[in-house]
């Protein structure tokens, strides 16, 4: 009798640890887009499905964070050259009404038999902004109003690991992101850049192979991520043209304007700030001079070049 009720309690244990792993596991789930749509967080509805000014385009039917053109449900399939970013987006839904809260976001660095690439995945935590007011002036092109992914914040600026940081303020990553405010927040969206050194030596033709992974109260998910590179590099130059307007650069270290210049250069993009100015020196006799000192030495480096070479990083 004894042995029936040892073994009966045996399976009643057994059955709750499994229907409550079970269940752990289906509270959050893992999914990947690319980098040529956004998700409103909010619905997670594709926002581009929404144009409707163009009859011949019709948004596909099925869900595309089950299956899309990088993603088939199970892995993440890349294609690049060398010299250029390849990029993706990594979602994470909350299934439940509760807060998912801790959440760590990994990535490995691609690799292969015969080594990996040099330059690490960089990961970014999608801010979103509500538009509250359809655009005007041209409203059959507008997508409407919702919430939009905006600001990419770098993940390694987060710290929402408190044990590898002493004395300083974590940002614990939590789904719905108390710090952002995101009406009825169903997802979190992680953006993910991988530059493919343009050397022939430091990214060989091939297949490489990394995952991106997400670890809540213990439980890992992770998803596996094949990167092809093609045997040839995009010329490492501006051929488009493309340029923004920034404003803040002039008022930043030059440690942080050379990491923001240099990142657009590897997009092909250059940038605009109006703000940089030489100084205007007033003499005794009312007469007004220009002192181009600190103008040439923030700015000279990019004129000539040399800030994209390995003098410079």
């Amino acid at each position: 009798m004894m042995k029936k009720v040892r073994v009966f309690v045996i399976a009643l244990v057994l059955l709750f640890y499994f229907n409550g792993f079970s269940q752990e596991r289906t509270d959050w789930q893992l999914s990947a887009l690319p980098a040529s749509v956004r998700l409103d967080p909010s619905t997670n509805q594709i926002i581009e499905n929404r144009f409707d000014a163009v009859e011949s385009f019709k948004p596909p039917k099925h869900d595309l964070l089950k299956k899309n053109w990088i993603f088939d449900g199970k892995k993440i399939d890349l294609y690049a050259a060398r010299g250029e970013y390849i990029s993706f987006q990594l979602v994470l839904t909350n299934n439940t009404h509760n807060t998912l809260k801790g959440i760590m976001v990994d990535m490995e660095s691609f690799k292969n038999e015969s080594g990996q690439i040099s330059i690490e995945p960089e990961l970014f935590l999608e801010w979103a902004v509500e538009v509250k007011t359809p655009t005007t002036g041209y409203p059959k092109s507008s997508l409407g109003k919702g919430w939009y992914p905006d600001a990419l914040i770098p993940y390694n600026l987060i710290q929402a690991d408190s044990s590898k940081v002493e004395r300083r303020w974590t940002y614990p990553l939590e789904l719905p992101d108390f710090n952002n405010r995101i009406d009825n927040q169903k997802s979190m969206i992680i953006w993910v850049d991988q530059y493919i050194p343009i050397k022939r030596s430091d990214a060989k033709a091939g297949d490489y192979t990394s995952s991106i992974s997400v670890k809540i109260d213990g439980i890992k998910k992770e998803i596996p991520v094949h990167l092809h590179v093609w045997d040839f590099a995009i010329p490492n130059e501006n051929k488009l043209k493309a340029s923004i307007h920034h404003g803040i650069l002039s008022r930043m270290t030059d440690e942080d304007a050379l990491e923001i210049y240099q990142i657009l250069k590897r997009n092909r993009i250059g940038i605009m700030d109006p703000t940089y100015r030489p100084e205007v020196v007033n003499s005794n006799n009312d007469k007004f001079e220009i002192d181009w000192t600190s103008f040439d030495s923030k700015l000279k480096k990019y004129f000539t070049g040399k800030a994209f070479t390995k003098e410079f990083g």
